[in-house]
């Protein structure tokens, strides 16, 4: 058992193990906080790109909107954006329709 000042930890309320819990809990949520932001930005950019249709610069304006959306960290990088159109199929599937499917690296 750890002592603080020469005294058991648990005799002073203190569980040493309480430090790495705690320190786990804090870095699952900032996972939890980076993910939800960048699900965020992902719907808003494919509402936006919904709403834009057929624009000339749907795509610039979606990528903008998950590289600028609110909550966006540095905790974690974007490395590439994927922009596609999917078809719906007979049985009620999507499918990813190949020929409207760009990429955008992000640097």
């Amino acid at each position: 058992m750890r002592t603080i000042g020469g005294v058991p930890g648990r005799v002073l309320g203190i569980d040493p193990g309480n430090a790495v819990t705690g320190f786990g809990v804090i870095e699952g949520s900032l996972l939890v906080l980076t993910m939800g932001a960048f699900r965020n930005a992902a719907a808003q950019a494919a509402i936006l790109d919904a709403e834009l249709g057929n624009a000339t610069n749907a795509d610039t304006q979606a990528v903008q909107a998950v590289l600028a959306g609110p909550g966006v960290t540095t905790l974690a990088s974007i490395t590439e954006i994927d922009i596609y159109r999917l078809t719906s199929q007979p049985g009620g599937g999507l499918t990813v329709d190949t020929i409207a499917y760009n990429k955008y690296p992000q640097d």
